[in-house]
């Protein structure tokens, strides 16, 4: 089973992922800013698809915080996280409805782990997967909190996107498989019952409240089609990330000191998740 990782833009776009010679991805983008609905799920498939969105407050795993869109005082959230990391209780950010409460959401990118495999042996060909805006918002004015840890390093393949560049195109940026081998994948690509991928997605957002799911596109022998896939971990919901650009931005520590800080524009994901293990 090999694991890709790419990162698309969300900024008020929708952005398709086709393959091309060598490995090297390429992004449609056309503006968008409207709401749409998602069809039923396709019966029968050959395939199943799993989502699951990485805890954006897992700095461990490259989560990078969240926006409140209901604003919490600051005094509520040194209580709070003092709960969180006071290890008391082990399973109180299990329990506890604060991000609820204040509506928190991923903030200007999220992490979507999506795995892929076959029903049976006969192999299914990936396509393409794409991006379907279901909820397109200027960004709020709430309360963005990234929270600061230390972790170790990760090892996975890596692309990045320009999409200030005439064609954009996903590219690989690094990674190596465990016997030192530089790792690309690209569509399309073939899964199994045996032989599952796992694709690694960074959407990300400078200026919107963005709700999405994911559509692939498939084809085995003579039949084809579309698959639509939401957060597997919130009943097949679109998948949500809110920039915090519109936002009161604070950093918080392991002392439980808010401090205001000014985040510049995302460009990177990748630099902002590497950061987080610093």
């Amino acid at each position: 089973m090999k694991t890709w990782v790419a990162a698309a833009v969300a900024a008020g776009l929708t952005a398709g992922v086709s393959g091309e010679a060598e490995g090297v991805f390429s992004s449609m983008v056309s503006h968008v800013k409207a709401w749409f609905v998602s069809p039923a799920v396709d019966e029968g498939v050959p395939f199943t698809a799993e989502a699951t969105v990485v805890d954006p407050w897992d700095v461990c795993v490259g989560g990078g915080g969240k926006v409140f869109l209901k604003s919490p005082s600051l005094t509520a959230v040194t209580q709070e996280f003092g709960k969180r990391w006071s290890g008391s209780d082990p399973n109180y950010w299990k329990t506890s409805t604060f991000d609820t409460r204040y509506e928190a959401k991923p903030a200007n990118y999220t992490i979507v782990n999506l795995l892929i495999q076959g029903k049976s042996s006969k192999a299914v060909v990936i396509e393409r997967i794409t991006v379907k805006p279901v909820s397109v918002k200027d960004a709020p004015k709430g309360l963005r909190l990234r929270t600061v840890g230390e972790c170790g390093d990760a090892n996975t393949s890596r692309f990045l996107v320009d999409l200030d560049t005439e064609r954009p195109q996903l590219k690989f940026r690094d990674g190596k498989d465990d016997d030192g081998k530089r790792r690309v994948s690209s569509f399309p690509y073939k899964v199994t019952s045996d032989d599952p991928e796992t694709a690694v997605i960074v959407p990300m957002t400078n200026e919107h409240d963005y709700r999405f799911k994911f559509v692939i596109e498939w084809k085995s022998g003579a039949e084809s089609g579309e698959l639509e896939v939401g957060d597997g971990g919130r009943g097949d919901d679109p998948f949500e990330v809110v920039s915090g650009s519109a936002s009161k931005q604070y950093t918080l520590n392991q002392d439980l000191k808010p401090r205001p800080t000014q985040e510049p524009k995302v460009t990177d994901p990748f630099a902002e998740i590497d950061a987080q293990g610093q």
